[in-house]
């Protein structure tokens, strides 16, 4: 009898163990005044139109394998969608202010109504913007930290008040109030030069001193906008720094080679260097098709384990097929 037992529960254990991870994530909820404008949800480069019922319901499941924020758009009206596999968002909202009137409910209402709430927080703390572009360095520097501490005390006291909110979705916040303030600093010499209409700025020496703190082969920071564009920016400067290639390289084999070479000598983290080539790699891609960059195309299939952005290369580059010599153009 005790080894029947046993064995039932060694059964139980091995089907525990090899349950599939949860890779699902269903946004449902009722639109008042649909319209004939369509619903559409943005995952990435992934566009769906949300099918609207005849009494305004609606619901679309995504496949995803981690947390992100999504964005649902009607026209030019959109909210921030933050949806994680395993659970399921409820959103109710009027399709004529989508924004203003959206309501939470479900797995994920929390993180959602912070998202809410801090898109009016960001938008006041803009306001005076134009003015800080105007101003000194020392000055525009000071006002900028000062934006960025008052996210963090926002996002503090929301986290206070609602202790269960995710702690991978506030760790995502953070590095995004963090990165948003570097990317203010990048920002400050090109908008002062337009606003004040001069030509030449001088910046404290240490202006950019920030980027050497940031660490390039954090695969946290390619879930968060702010923190994966910089590191972009970052490598993009390293690279033209080395290479000496200039701007007339853009878009050619001879730079994609030079991002091929830095990011594979320099970037250790495989999520990172995968992210990265692929970046580079679509961008010519996009630009002038896979003529000349075969090797960098094969170079890439062999370094990333993400089959989803395989299909999407080769997806690009079947699209360029009729294009190349020795075939007839499509239509």
């Amino acid at each position: 009898m005790k080894k029947i037992l046993f064995l039932f529960a060694l059964i139980a254990m091995i089907s525990c163990n090899t349950k599939e991870p949860l890779t699902e994530s269903t946004l449902s909820g009722t639109i008042v005044n649909p319209g004939d404008v369509p619903v559409m949800l943005y995952m990435g480069n992934e566009a769906d139109t949300i099918l609207v019922n005849e009494d305004g319901t609606y619901s679309i499941t995504k496949n995803m394998d981690k947390a992100m924020t999504l964005s649902l758009r009607i026209a030019r009206n959109y909210s921030s969608i933050y949806l994680a596999p395993g659970y399921n968002l409820t959103a109710n909202f009027d399709a004529e202010d989508l924004a203003g009137s959206i309501a939470f409910e479900g797995d994920l209402a929390l993180e959602n109504n912070y998202s809410k709430e801090f898109r009016v927080l960001s938008t006041e703390l803009s306001q005076g913007m134009r003015d800080l572009y105007l101003a000194s360095p020392e000055e525009y520097k000071a006002g900028v930290l000062k934006i960025m501490e008052a996210k963090n005390d926002f996002l503090n006291n929301y986290v206070e008040t609602n202790p269960d909110v995710c702690p991978e979705f506030v760790e995502k916040e953070k590095i995004s109030n963090e990165f948003s303030y570097y990317t203010s600093l990048n920002t400050y010499e090109p908008a002062h030069k337009y606003y004040a209409e001069v030509e030449d700025l001088e910046l404290p020496e240490d202006w950019y001193d920030f980027e050497k703190d940031i660490d390039l082969n954090n695969p946290k920071y390619l879930d968060v906008p702010a923190a994966s564009r910089m590191v972009n920016a970052i490598v993009g400067k390293k690279i033209n720094e080395e290479a000496g290639l200039g701007d007339d390289a853009w878009g050619t084999a001879a730079l994609l080679g030079a991002q091929f070479d830095w990011t594979m000598k320099n970037i250790e983290n495989a999520d990172v260097k995968s992210y990265l080539l692929k970046s580079n790699l679509v961008q010519i891609l996009d630009y002038a098709g896979p003529g000349g960059i075969e090797e960098y195309i094969e170079k890439y299939y062999e370094n990333t384990t993400d089959q989803k952005s395989i299909d999407e290369i080769k997806e690009k580059v079947e699209v360029w097929a009729p294009l190349n010599v020795g075939n007839e153009a499509p239509g």
